[in-house]
């Protein structure tokens, strides 16, 4: 029987299949495949590892729902799925973005992980963008420059805190995926700068 990290590896490889990266060529499952790995490298259990790579996949793919999650991988793997998801676009880039700040407020840490996953890859990428396109690799995204070290400053800050305030129990090294996190947006993005710019 195939095990829960390669069914859940494989599952995200067919359903992104035809997806890239914005403004890139680049295989959309590149970046939930790091999401995974790096889940993997700092020990964190399997369930936590197959939601990595799935916790783009119900807001991405057609079709693809929670409940269908929850057929194939269990009711854990659901619900890392949807504490790591935006499914509401509906909502503008700012309310999105503070829904998941209130969201990880509250959130166990197997969710926080997943999310710090996330954009430990997604800041990775930034920088090397940045470094190849220069500062009008911004424009190309829905918000401002300032307005992405508002949010990934703020995330960052909660993470830590969070990890400071709370007593939790979970496989693998928190502190270290945290400390990836934080050296990224402390290298990509102006960390003194915590002004929300409005529209």
């Amino acid at each position: 029987m195939e095990d829960l990290v390669e069914s859940a590896r494989t599952y995200a490889q067919k359903a992104h299949e035809d997806q890239v990266r914005k403004g890139k060529e680049i295989p959309y499952f590149d970046h939930v495949s790091q999401v995974g790995r790096t889940l993997s490298n700092y020990g964190f259990n399997d369930e936590i590892v197959a939601a990595g790579y799935l916790h783009d996949i119900t807001e991405d793919v057609e079709n693809i729902t929670l409940e269908s999650i929850e057929k194939e991988f269990g009711t854990t793997v659901r619900r890392l799925v949807d504490g790591a998801s935006e499914n509401d676009k509906s909502l503008s880039w700012k309310e999105r973005k503070e829904s998941t700040l209130e969201h990880l407020e509250d959130a166990p840490m197997d969710e926080v992980v997943v999310k710090v996953s996330d954009k430990v890859d997604n800041v990775r990428s930034m920088k090397q963008e940045e470094l190849a396109q220069g500062e009008n690799f911004w424009d190309k995204f829905n918000a401002s420059y300032q307005k992405q070290v508002w949010y990934h400053t703020c995330l960052t800050e909660i993470v830590g805190e969070k990890i400071e305030q709370e007593d939790y129990e979970l496989e693998g090294s928190v502190e270290g995926i945290y400390e990836e996190l934080k050296q990224e947006v402390n290298q990509v993005f102006d960390t003194s700068y915590h002004i929300f710019v409005e529209d």
